[in-house]
């Protein structure tokens, strides 16, 4: 059974006495004979479900394309710390408590965060568009996303789907190399 909090939904895991579930034998590989095996894979819709207030909502948007993965890995890395001289010898350090840098990075946090979600799920666009605003820039677009009516925690979470890590890759099998630091 699930329980509902405040606004985060807990599922619980195996309780006292019961086994947890087997998770789902992973699909036999494909052998890859044209790209679009895979664009079509990346093509299909993404849904998450949140909920806020015990009620559930499903948001659907769709994976970043790699050169929008870019723009908001870019704005992640902009904000850099104050750099500061070592002492008698000893190496530069950054200053990673300054509160500028805290402001500057909350800031491209927040505008990454924002891109990303236009991006992915154009119910943020058809807002706006139902608004009549035509955003520009980055900052136009962050400044609408956090002006509507979501929790932070709604707005992390619709990130979060769309930032996950969903590649993975198995072992090399049947590669020999005598330069290889790997084991064979």
């Amino acid at each position: 059974m699930t329980k509902t909090t405040h606004r985060k939904q807990i599922v619980p895991t195996a309780t006292h006495g019961q086994t947890p579930a087997k998770p789902a034998p992973a699909p036999a590989p494909l052998l890859v004979t044209s790209l679009d095996q895979i664009q079509a894979h990346h093509r299909e819709p993404i849904g998450i479900v949140v909920s806020v207030c015990g009620q559930p909502y499903r948001f659907e948007g769709r994976r970043l394309l790699p050169h929008e993965d870019h723009q908001i890995a870019d704005l992640l890395q902009r904000a850099l710390p104050k750099r500061i001289a070592g002492e008698a010898g000893a190496e530069d350090r950054y200053d990673f408590e300054d509160p500028e840098y805290q402001r500057t990075k909350q800031d491209f946090e927040r505008k990454a965060r924002a891109l990303a979600l236009w991006l992915g799920f154009p119910v943020f666009a058809a807002d706006a568009i139902a608004a009549g605003k035509q955003l520009k820039d980055q900052g136009e677009i962050c400044a609408f996303i956090e002006s509507r009516s979501l929790d932070v925690e709604v707005l992390d979470a619709l990130f979060g789907a769309l930032t996950l890590n969903t590649v993975s890759v198995s072992e090399f099998t049947g590669f020999t190399s005598g330069s290889s630091s790997r084991p064979n």
